[in-house]
């Protein structure tokens, strides 16, 4: 008898860039969905959880590798979300018959928590931010996510395919396929480090994916030679797999490997061309195995340890008038959230997601007389939430924006209470270093409680909200209602959309 045990668990996330036609689960084009509808992968969707960098995105750890592991905590499971329709009728009993118990939709999703490194929050984050997450075009290895804007459209840009994987073996494992997240929280305690929790809506859940399904496999009719040969022909389409790694097999174990730069499809045939022509000094022989971008658990679970952010490592800051002053804080928490409607119509599966509008909040928590030179006190808090019973007697009915910072940039870290200088948009590079890490809200508070344990401190809760320049359009510096920066340790794109 087969025994599973939960620490065996592991678990992936892969992204598509696409404008996904989800109704559409047999074609070849970019647009075509990632599983049909008994959850096998579809043309486009063999190439999830592989190292063809080009057809998806995954954590980059190399000019041509890529990982796709998340670091959750505990065992989070997938959700089906199976709606009834229940039909009433008065027959003479009290309890209702099963043939007037009907299914209905599928809402399928899956919420999990897990611990961030860099890399990881980002493959998350693409599926909250949407257009709004991008990477620099002119240093790759910065990322930078804002909400959206209102020329980014209610169309997702990507889609994420998160594998819970519970068997090697056989086709046992939970997947959820072609998913976009509805909310993001990031938190950080001094005795935890910064974690994040997010929910994915997705497109159909599949409790019976197989790990092997991903890249191709085929036998090759024909022998494709020795070192002279610079292209292959294979029966079939295999034109999604269009980079990675072509390995060939014989029935002896021989192989050879070369590099894919391009695959085309004229039917019957796929004609693969190669990086260069060391195929090998002899011909393979007859009953060749062909096997394309296959991936290894490895790449498909393998967890990014670069680096993890502990709160003793940040730099936390609250503006006061044109200064950034340093806080000496015991937590701090922000929640966004986003309006995400699968539309299923007179379908069992969602055929579009539409995405809505967008909200921020969050608290931190400090001392309550404030510490350093500049003391933010209860007084200075109060007085930005109320305007009166704050060294004031009057009171105005507009509210002040501040920024509020948490960065780790590898900086010296500042003394309590001095002023800092953070991240814009404009001069992202200027503090620039390997896994850098900094979010910034342009907060209205809403609320101010005190508590505490021994020394009085006070929580300090706000709502984030875009200040825009009058007139315009445009945010004003360091005015956004949630931003995120992020440079990794590898300059090589990963392929998000860009900004300049």
């Amino acid at each position: 008898m087969a025994i599973h045990a939960l620490w065996e668990d592991r678990y992936g996330l892969s992204v598509r860039k696409a404008s996904i036609d989800l109704t559409d689960l047999t074609g070849t084009a970019t647009t075509t969905a990632s599983h049909d509808n008994t959850g096998a992968p579809t043309h486009k969707g063999k190439n999830h959880f592989t190292a063809n960098t080009s057809g998806v995105i995954g954590q980059r750890t190399g000019a041509s590798t890529q990982i796709y592991g998340i670091p959750v905590n505990g065992n989070p499971g997938i959700a089906i979300n199976q709606e009834t329709i229940e039909v009433d009728k008065t027959d003479g009993f009290a309890t209702g018959r099963l043939s007037d118990i009907f299914r209905a939709g599928q809402n399928p999703s899956a919420s999990f928590d897990f611990v961030v490194t860099g890399k990881s929050l980002i493959s998350v984050a693409s599926l909250f931010f949407q257009n709004g997450l991008k990477e620099s075009s002119a240093a790759s290895e910065i990322k930078r996510a804002t909400l959206p804007s209102n020329t980014d459209g209610a169309e997702p840009t990507y889609y994420g395919t998160f594998l819970r994987k519970i068997s090697s073996s056989n086709s046992t494992n939970h997947l959820l396929s072609d998913a976009v997240a509805t909310s993001l929280s990031l938190s950080a305690t001094q005795t935890d480090p910064l974690s994040a929790s997010t929910t994915l809506q997705g497109r159909i859940m599949s409790a019976d994916a197989g790990l092997s399904e991903y890249g191709e496999t085929t036998t090759v009719a024909t022998d494709p030679g020795a070192s002279a040969v610079t292209t292959l022909v294979v029966a079939g389409d295999y034109s999604s797999v269009d980079t990675g790694t072509l390995q060939l097999t014989n029935d002896a174990g021989d192989a050879k490997s070369v590099t894919v730069t391009g695959s085309t499809y004229s039917s019957p045939n796929t004609t693969f061309t190669f990086a260069s022509t060391t195929l090998g000094a002899t011909a393979i022989g007859t009953s060749v195995l062909m096997s394309a971008n296959s991936p290894s658990e490895a790449v498909m679970f393998g967890l990014d340890g670069t680096r993890n952010y502990l709160l003793q490592d940040s730099i936390i800051t609250f503006q006061s008038s044109s200064n950034h002053v340093v806080l000496a804080c015991e937590s701090f928490d922000l929640n966004l959230s986003a309006e995400v409607t699968p539309n299923r119509f007179n379908t069992f599966f969602p055929v579009n997601m539409v995405t809505g509008s967008y909200t921020v909040d969050g608290s931190f928590t400090v001392p309550m007389l404030g510490k350093g030179a500049t003391a933010l006190d209860y007084d200075f808090f109060t007085q930005l939430l109320s305007d009166a019973g704050s060294s004031t007697s009057t009171t105005s009915t507009e509210f002040t924006g501040n920024l509020f910072t948490i960065n780790w940039t590898g900086e010296t870290k500042p003394a309590t209470g001095s002023s800092y200088t953070p991240i814009d948009k404009a001069t992202i590079a200027s503090k620039s270093g390997d896994n850098n890490l900094s979010f910034q809200s342009n907060v209205m508070i809403t609320d101010c409680t005190v508590g505490g344990d021994t020394e009085a401190t006070m929580t300090v809760s706000f709502r984030g909200i875009n200040e825009f320049t009058a007139g315009t359009d445009t945010i004003a510096t360091n005015n956004d209602a949630f931003v995120m920066f992020y440079e990794d340790n590898q300059t090589d794109a990963f392929g998000y959309n860009t900004f300049s």
